[in-house]
């Protein structure tokens, strides 16, 4: 998962740094540094609220707790950053797209195999880099 912050809705986006999870996933219920799902909100690509799930509308999980405060934005599985309009690539904290012939290249590669990931559990390790 990518993760950028969204100056409007501070989501964190997937799409600019991908996150592997190795083996099993935490156990959000016993493990005192992770934190699981604490609410779920929708969102039209504009970035207007939606009723619910459906065709171009992003979930929103939230998560929270003693570790952390954070969101992150699962877009719908047709989304494509290529097509998306420059409102939508804002809203959800993407990269603009570049009117420079050779950066827009470097962003189109970028963007090129884009797809959205379901949610995971957030756990923190106590360690800093």
């Amino acid at each position: 998962m990518i993760m950028t912050v969204s100056p409007r809705y501070a989501v964190v986006a997937a799409a600019l740094l991908f996150v592997t999870l190795t083996g099993a996933a935490p156990d959000t219920t016993t493990d005192p540094g992770c934190d699981g799902i604490t609410s779920t909100t929708y969102l039209h690509l504009d970035g207007t609220p939606a009723a619910g799930a459906g065709p171009n509308i992003a979930t929103i999980y939230h998560y929270g707790g003693s570790n952390m405060d954070v969101s992150a934005a699962q877009m719908p599985a047709d989304f494509s950053p290529l097509t998306a309009s420059a409102e939508t690539l804002a809203v959800f904290g993407l990269e603009p797209r570049p009117t420079d012939p050779v950066d827009l290249a470097r962003w189109k590669a970028q963007y090129a195999h884009y797809h959205s990931v379901a949610p995971a559990s957030m756990c923190s390790s106590g360690n800093s880099n």
